[in-house]
């Protein structure tokens, strides 16, 4: 694997997992309602080090191979070492920052359902809905896929646009006195 991919992934999981402890330090003494904005403005910021990894990664390339789908390889491959950074982090934050995670987000939810006027049918049904989610989120595997997923979206979109905005195309060839030069 390039060198350059393993740097920026690594330095994009380093942003990721920064931020990502903050956050977690910030919505424990805050609340979680309040911080679900600042956890996707923190991915969307260490997403960034994702533009600047492939840009760094085109600059190793010679310029005549740098196509997009070159480009958004690399930049997949920042992207998953940078996600399983977040993953590993989001696992000790939850071991030790954050253990009534799931809990505290279930009890959100439901308060969230009343406060909007839910009916008692509906509240049981969001209760029985988190405690589904609760189960499932005990099993590290299954908490580890649905991470994985969270940083995904907003990493994916900074990649394809990056690649295709990075992308050089092939100069097109000039004929001088006819004599094709390339």
């Amino acid at each position: 694997m390039n060198r350059v991919i393993v740097t920026y992934g690594l330095l994009s999981g380093a942003v990721l997992s920064a931020l990502l402890v903050l956050s977690a330090m910030v919505m424990k003494n805050v609340g979680m309602d309040r911080t679900e904005y600042v956890g996707y403005a923190s991915m969307l910021l260490g997403s960034g080090m994702m533009f600047l990894g492939v840009r760094a990664y085109r600059n190793t390339i010679p310029a005549a191979s740098v196509h997009f789908r070159e480009l958004l390889k690399g930049g997949l491959l920042i992207l998953l070492i940078s996600t399983i950074c977040y993953v590993i982090t989001w696992d000790i934050v939850m071991r030790t920052i954050m253990p009534d995670f799931a809990e505290r987000y279930a009890a959100m939810l439901v308060d969230k359902a009343r406060a909007a006027g839910a009916d008692s049918v509906a509240i049981v049904a969001k209760q029985s809905e988190m405690a589904k989610l609760g189960d499932m989120y005990r099993n590290p595997l299954t908490r580890a896929a649905l991470t994985f997923l969270e940083p995904l979206p907003i990493g994916l979109a900074i990649v394809l646009l990056s690649a295709w905005g990075l992308s050089r195309k092939r100069p097109a060839p000039v004929s001088i006195e006819g004599i094709a030069v390339s």
